[in-house]
């Protein structure tokens, strides 16, 4: 990520907001830095640091009081991702906690489509189960947070087409990005499973480890592996790839 320069104004566009808190506060989630010297790293001061969070807020707060993020507005929580989205930061709210991430490379991007296309129905199995699967989809669960699972499996078809999708998914799939481990494990994985998932499985492309989550259950699995869900479905995880 290249340096950038000290804003000189306090005027800054709400992208140029957006994009300071996606450096103060998101960029820094697998960093030993504190959140000030990552931010200083940037040249974004103690001052400017205070502002962002200041600023931000106070658009989303609206007449309900001070929060982080007001997740009882759903249109207006939408807006800001996809704000972020045109700066190529791919930000998800977990209660009322901001999570952030850089636009995924080829590696990540590639294994997603391989899995995604081996998504099927399991052999000798009939539960009912459609194996919708979509790729990084906005979903908005019932506590208002709003995640962006790299693949989300649905039993049935969501009916949203044009709004996030308030249907559970039936399972979900994560792909982890280089310095973002701690956004899908730490963070991603316990809200899943709040939230009444039955399968969480999260895979590192660069070693092929594979981790599946089921309720209390966790298993760690070697790519190449087929993975069977309780809803019915199936999909493969291949080797690897230098």
């Amino acid at each position: 990520m290249r340096k950038r320069k000290r804003a000189s104004s306090s005027r800054l566009t709400r992208e140029q907001w957006i994009e300071l808190y996606g450096l103060c506060y998101g960029a820094k989630q697998d960093s030993s830095l504190t959140v000030k010297e990552h931010c200083a790293k940037y040249g974004v001061t103690d001052a400017r640091l205070r502002q962002v969070r200041s600023e931000i807020e106070s658009w989303i707060e609206g007449e309900e009081g001070p929060s982080p993020f007001l997740l009882d507005n759903p249109d207006l929580t939408i807006k800001l991702l996809e704000d972020a989205e045109q700066l190529g930061i791919k930000l998800e709210i977990v209660g009322d906690t901001p999570t952030w991430e850089a636009f995924p490379m080829l590696r990540h991007q590639g294994l997603i489509y391989k899995i995604e296309s081996s998504i099927r129905t399991s052999g000798g199995h009939d539960r009912g189960c459609g194996c919708f699967h979509y790729s990084d989809v906005f979903v908005q669960f019932a506590d208002g947070s709003v995640k962006r699972p790299d693949i989300s499996v649905f039993c049935q078809e969501p009916l949203e087409k044009d709004s996030p999708v308030t249907m559970m998914p039936d399972a979900v799939v994560e792909v982890l990005s280089r310095g973002y481990k701690g956004k899908d494990l730490k963070v991603g994985v316990p809200f899943y499973l709040r939230q009444g998932v039955k399968d969480v499985v999260v895979v590192d492309p660069r070693s092929g480890r594979v981790l599946h989550f089921a309720g209390d259950e966790r298993r760690e699995l070697q790519a190449p592996v087929t993975l069977e869900l309780a809803c019915g479905c199936r999909f493969d995880v291949p080797a690897p790839t230098p």
